[in-house]
C-alpha cells in the first residue's frame, strides 16, 4: 500500500460519511474505515476559504500597489510635462 492511491467513498446513507474501500476491492475484506462526514467536510471547507482569503488578500495588495505606482508614474509625467512647459517661458524671458 505504499505508492496506493486510496480512494474514499461517499455514503449518504443514514448519515453523510467517508467510506474507504480499499482493503475491500483489494482483498475483499469488509470495509476498513467509516469518518463521518461533517467535522471533515467542515474543516475542509475552512481551509479553502482560509487559502482563498490568502490568495485574494495577496492579490488585493499587489493590486493597490500597481495603482500606486500608477498614479505616482502620471503625476512624475505630469510634473515632467509642466516642467517642459515652464522652460521656453523661463529662456525667453532671460533672452529679452
Amino acid at each position: 500500500m505504499e505508492n496506493a492511491v486510496i480512494k474514499w467513498w461517499c455514503s449518504y446513507i443514514g448519515s453523510t460519511r467517508y467510506i474507504c474501500n480499499y482493503l475491500r476491492q483489494q482483498y475483499q475484506v469488509p470495509v476498513c474505515q467509516y469518518i463521518p462526514a461533517d467535522g471533515v467536510d467542515r474543516y475542509v471547507v475552512q481551509a479553502f476559504f482560509d487559502a482563498l482569503s490568502a490568495v485574494e488578500l495577496d492579490a488585493y495588495t499587489k493590486a493597490v500597489k500597481t495603482i500606486q505606482q500608477s498614479d505616482e508614474a502620471i503625476e512624475k509625467a505630469h510634473q515632467q510635462q509642466l516642467e517642459r512647459l515652464r522652460l521656453p517661458c523661463c529662456t525667453s524671458r532671460t533672452s529679452i
